[in-house]
């Protein structure tokens, strides 16, 4: 005989990190109630991370071997040295000696209708140190190609006119996690395509004659609808979506202060692209909440109150700017109501009565809005606090 414990199947190359289930299968890897932990940027302390639900379009993130991967000027080696992942999982794309683009592409990704879509990989040096990187099926020509140096972390646009949001974020042994995203109004940018460069210049060191050895290594491409990159998601010979997350607790009438007291949230959005985002103390409706609204729907963010569905206070600051982070503070009390953001007040409002609360979550009493960013702490304070303290605990 012999003991056995912990058996596992799941979805990838690798066993991935063991998932605990009673009568229920765990789909994707996660449970309903576990926590997605965001570490970027090297952090030891994680944030929370809120998503919307999104589709990688890419039908094999991480495997490039396949024929669903066209290659032009260049082969792939498969399992050539340690992903993002810390597997050996990502594949190193390898020039011929030809003369020409040294690619792999995607096309037909998806009907290039006037929608925002974005595109992301990781890439890390090899012999060469730079990527070529394209929201079109080929390299045919320079629109809407980039240039991205992996030895400095920098982009390079041959065409500025052309409209694009970049993004490069620098992960652990020399990986990148690149992005570009563009409105897509013709069919020849519905696509996707990584290529070698010798250096900044499209025509001069993109299309270029090869020596047949060197290359740069890839891992975890996708293409998603959105005006920005959400976390990888993996797929295995078909697109797959990641439902969106949400994060509430009921029932905790409690732990809420009644009569007075504070809402404190420190809070990132995922971009600067927030329509309406709310993150709330309610009765479980949107008639009785005190709450966080955030988005373009104001153009700004706003604490605010309802009691029977009519306003106690509304308090708002002008910005377009969601995505950096913010201490966020509401202390309320009988017609005694003030606002802070990053150590600053924002208002204050001298008529108010507090509704009672018994449900905190990161979107609109009634669950929708839901707050997609990176949360680092939320705190409740069952008192008042004064403004001096306020000030404080919001001072980024």
């Amino acid at each position: 005989t012999i003991y056995i414990q912990d058996a596992q199947l799941n979805y990838g190359l690798v066993a991935q990190e063991y998932q605990e289930t009673t009568t229920t299968t765990v789909v994707t890897g996660i449970t309903n109630d576990m926590p997605r932990l965001d570490y970027s940027g090297g952090a030891s302390c994680p944030s929370l991370l809120l998503e919307p639900s999104r589709q990688n379009l890419i039908t094999n993130d991480s495997y490039f071997g396949g024929a669903d991967w066209a290659k032009s000027g260049a082969s792939i080696t498969t399992n050539a040295v340690l992903g993002p992942d810390g597997y050996l999982t990502a594949s190193k794309l390898v020039e011929d000696t030809s003369t020409g683009a040294h690619i792999t592409t995607k096309s037909n990704l998806f009907a290039a209708t006037g929608a925002w879509y974005t595109a992301s990989i990781f890439v890390k040096a090899a012999e060469r140190t730079y990527a070529a990187f394209s929201t079109r099926g080929n390299f045919t020509s320079n629109d809407n190609t980039l240039i991205f140096n992996l030895t400095t972390g920098e982009w390079d646009l041959d065409d500025s006119s052309q409209n694009y949001a970049l993004n490069a974020e620098a992960f652990p042994n020399g990986w990148y996690r690149i992005s570009l995203n563009t409105n897509t109004t013709s069919g020849a940018y519905d696509g996707f395509g990584i290529g070698i460069a010798t250096g900044a210049s499209f025509w001069g060191d993109a299309v270029y004659t090869g020596d047949g050895t060197s290359g740069i290594y890839i891992w975890g491409a996708q293409m998603e609808a959105g005006q920005y990159e959400s976390s990888l998601i993996p797929t295995y010979g078909t697109s797959a979506t990641r439902t969106a997350d949400s994060c509430s607790k009921t029932g905790i009438s409690s732990l809420i202060g009644q009569t007075e007291g504070v809402l404190f949230v420190e809070f990132a959005a995922l971009s600067n692209s927030v329509v309406n985002e709310q993150i709330s103390l309610s009765d479980g409706t949107d008639n009785n909440t005190i709450k966080f609204v955030m988005g373009s729907v104001i153009s700004g963010i706003q604490a605010e109150s309802r009691l029977g569905g009519v306003t106690q206070f509304s308090i708002k600051k002008t910005t377009s700017d969601y995505s950096s982070v913010k201490k966020m503070a509401v202390a309320y009390k009988q017609n005694d109501v003030v606002f802070y953001i990053d150590g600053v007040q924002i208002g204050s409002d001298t008529v108010a009565t507090i509704p009672a609360l018994s449900v905190f979550n990161f979107a609109a009493g009634s669950g929708v809005f839901k707050a997609t960013g990176t949360i680092n702490q939320v705190l409740l304070f069952k008192t008042r606090l004064s403004n001096s303290d306020l000030a404080a605990l919001t001072s980024l």
